[in-house]
């Protein structure tokens, strides 16, 4: 029932759906950004390790995103009985001494079966689900509701937004580098989206902070520039001074030579940015949900994973829509990825909306309905007496064909 690529991807969205989920991510999502969750972080690291593995992470994002044919598979990732909360559970339990949220997870998987695409429960272990239910009551009780722990999360969240308040009344206040990067923007899920590995402070007061060089390597670069008898801005500013620094200088075990390399060439161009050249693609006005598509519509999206039946397109409605190979083109198409890639901009045509299952159906057909998507068989086709035109003196136009000549020639390939 699960191939060997499923059984691979299931795994690699089970343990990347909470990449994003780090040491008090419900606390900084509620306090430095604005609209980001730790799933979309965590849809953002997959999204950005696909594009690095040449598209290896595309059935795993389609597992994650629900949009996999198998919704069963989703389930053992997100659900109310998924691998995590069994997982989690267990782990917690035993770091927080709650002697109750220990679970029999081997017992619970081995009763798992699936029924029509929806995974159940054997009527056997109907006791160890019920236990399951039991002891996260118990842990949400004594552990991750506890009135410390959501005391201490809710201090966080205001000393948080305090600190955001006082930066943007120009009050100077004690922070690392990195967290001060939050504090003075207001950044959101676009800007994620956007971002080149390292987000970047404009006239900010250190010169490094419009940089990609990290904060943690800013120390580096200033003995460079003491090494040298300058300032930073001089070592940003001069290729001279550039060219006398001696990087095997300043390797160490925790730094290497092409770290040091990539760091001198950013300081040659401070502002470039090191993705590949990306076409922006405006969203269309008013289309910001799948509630506000309608059969017919003519969108701009971005190609966000092409799998062997077809590509997912970001059509800006927070659910990617799905172009099926045969809508993929106008010809016949037999690898998706010959057709499309990922990042492409692409303009497309809403087939079906289904926004109870949230699946959205695109084409990227010219002129559908004139020119069918089948294999040509290489067989004639016989034309009725009527259906032939009577020739003209200038060269006709090639008839497209027809629907019921489609089904002739997919039939004829059947019996070769």
């Amino acid at each position: 029932m699960i191939s060997e690529k499923e059984a691979e991807a299931l795994k690699i969205a089970i343990l990347l759906h909470d990449i994003g989920h780090g040491p008090f991510s419900h606390a900084l999502e509620n306090s430095i950004v604005t609209g980001l969750s730790h799933e979309n972080l965590s849809l953002f690291f997959m999204k950005k390790l696909n594009k690095e593995f040449n598209g290896k992470l595309a059935l795993a994002i389609e597992i994650f995103n629900n949009t996999h044919p198998k919704k069963f598979l989703h389930q053992l990732v997100s659900s109310q009985l998924d691998m995590d909360r069994l997982d989690y559970l267990k782990r917690d339990s035993f770091f927080s001494g709650v002697a109750e949220g220990n679970i029999g997870t081997e017992r619970i998987i081995n009763m798992l079966d699936v029924v029509n695409d929806e995974l159940v429960v054997e009527e056997k272990g109907i006791y160890s689900i019920e236990k399951f239910l039991i002891a996260r009551r118990l842990m949400y009780w004594q552990v991750y509701f506890h009135k410390t722990v959501v005391s201490a999360e809710n201090m966080l969240i205001k000393v948080l937004q305090r600190a955001k308040f006082l930066i943007s009344n120009n009050v100077t206040i004690f922070t690392t580098p990195s967290l001060e990067v939050f504090l003075k923007n207001n950044f959101t899920a676009k800007d994620f989206e956007k971002d080149a590995g390292y987000l970047r402070m404009r006239d900010a007061k250190h010169p490094l902070d419009s940089s990609a060089v990290h904060p943690e390597s800013y120390d580096i670069v200033e003995s460079m520039a003491k090494d040298l008898g300058c300032k930073v801005q001089d070592l940003i500013a001069k290729d001279e001074l550039r060219k006398q620094i001696d990087l095997k200088k300043y390797v160490t075990t925790a730094v290497g030579l092409p770290t040091l390399t990539d760091i001198v060439q950013e300081l040659a161009k401070p502002g470039r940015d090191p993705r590949d050249v990306f076409e922006a693609v405006q969203f269309a006005d008013g289309v910001n949900s799948i509630d506000d598509l309608k059969v017919g519509m003519k969108l701009s999206g971005i190609v966000t994973n092409v799998t062997n039946f077809g590509a997912f397109v970001d059509i800006g409605v927070h659910q990617d829509g799905l172009v099926h190979i045969s809508q993929l083109s106008d010809t016949f198409v037999s690898d998706p990825s010959k057709v499309v890639k990922v990042q492409q901009k692409v303009e497309v045509t809403v087939t079906e909306v289904d926004a109870a299952r949230k699946r959205i159906a695109l084409s990227m057909k010219t002129g559908q309905g004139n020119t069918p998507a089948t294999k040509p068989t290489g067989k004639p086709i016989t034309a009725k007496a009527n259906d032939i035109k009577p020739k003209t003196t200038s060269k006709p136009a090639e008839e497209p064909m027809n629907d019921l000549q489609a089904k002739l020639m997919a039939l004829q390939g059947k019996f070769k």
